[in-house]
């Protein structure tokens, strides 16, 4: 029997793909075949070029942080520099 990775794209993505496969190798599970798109693609190739546990961790310092909710990073303005602000 033939083991596939199939990786769907979208950003958050990116870190779960990483969590997968690190308890994948743990489990002894190795690809026969990986495919992806988008960000899923890129994991793959970086998946397939280095299948070892130390691979995974490099991959995962590389993984960029999720962005944040839309209307999340609200500027907060006291009303000290609010004062300042006025005409």
């Amino acid at each position: 029997m033939k083991t596939a990775f199939v990786l769907a794209g979208g950003g958050s993505f990116a870190a779960i793909q990483a969590g997968m496969r690190r308890e994948l190798l743990a489990h002894g599970v190795y690809p026969d075949l990986v495919v992806g798109s988008s960000v899923g693609a890129l994991n793959g190739a970086y998946l397939a070029s280095d299948q070892t546990t130390s691979g995974v961790s490099r991959l995962e310092r590389s993984a960029p942080e999720p962005a944040p909710e839309p209307g999340a990073l609200r500027p907060h303005i006291d009303e000290e520099s609010s004062q300042s602000l006025r005409p």
